[in-house]
């Protein structure tokens, strides 16, 4: 009777978490990128500022806002067709080029029509810019690390808008508008650059890298061993 008495299943033990992947190289160095642009890009009330100076009465500087955020919104959409067609890169260097030169003219404004018109003009680079970092972000994030790759994006995009607006303020302040415009749009510059020379403009130049041997995924493909089944299903 004792030999047929079934034996109590044995827990099994506990499976050790898989160390997670480390961000692909290229996504660190997009996110550098990233960095150096978010420096250069301070708030927009900057503007409103800028336009009450020029002489803009108070109910005027609000449209000022309101123009640019719809110009933002309606070429969002030509943001996203360009970085389909031509890379998320190229896209996005394009886009804070653009921001350089208008955002460096905006500094240099001397009556309110310019400004306007210059506002317009920055407001299509946001346009163009918007869409295509959270899609290259998307692209060069390894499969199993697109959750903290988000993550690491928008904390560092968080601390480095909230010092860039305090560092232009200060600059604002210490040295004058044209000061801080034109360095603003420097940074952008050196971004753009950064952004072209380390990051690759298409996912296929930078595979995802394997977490625990530092191979990228395609090596390692290449090396697991053929399974059995697939040729003897071939055979059939």
């Amino acid at each position: 009777a004792l030999a047929l008495t079934p034996e109590p299943p044995r827990p099994l033990p506990p499976q050790a978490r898989p160390r997670p992947e480390p961000l692909p190289r290229a996504l660190r160095s997009a996110l550098f990128a990233l960095v150096l642009f978010t420096f250069a890009n301070a708030t927009d009330a900057f503007l409103i500022v800028l336009a009450t100076r020029l002489g803009a009465s108070p109910a005027l500087a609000p449209l000022l806002w309101l123009g640019l955020h719809v110009i933002k919104a309606s070429t969002a959409t030509i943001g996203g067709t360009l970085a389909d067609r031509f890379g998320r890169r190229n896209a996005l260097a394009l886009g804070w080029l653009v921001y350089a030169v208008t955002w460096g003219a905006i500094g240099l404004a001397v009556t309110l029509p310019a400004l306007f018109l210059l506002v317009g003009a920055y407001g299509v680079s946001h346009g163009l810019v918007e869409g295509a970092e959270r899609a290259l972000v998307a692209d060069l994030a390894a499969g199993t690390a697109r959750g903290r790759a988000f993550g690491a994006y928008n904390m560092a995009i968080g601390f480095a808008a909230m010092v860039a607006s305090v560092a232009f303020g200060a600059i604002w302040d210490a040295f004058g508008t044209v000061p801080a415009f034109l360095g603003s749009a420097s940074f952008a510059v050196v971004a753009a650059v950064v952004l072209l020379v380390l990051v690759p403009n298409k996912p296929s130049e930078a595979p995802p890298v394997d977490g625990g041997t530092g191979q990228s995924g395609d090596a390692m493909a290449a090396r697991e061993p053929a399974d059995p089944s697939s040729h003897v299903a071939r055979s059939r």
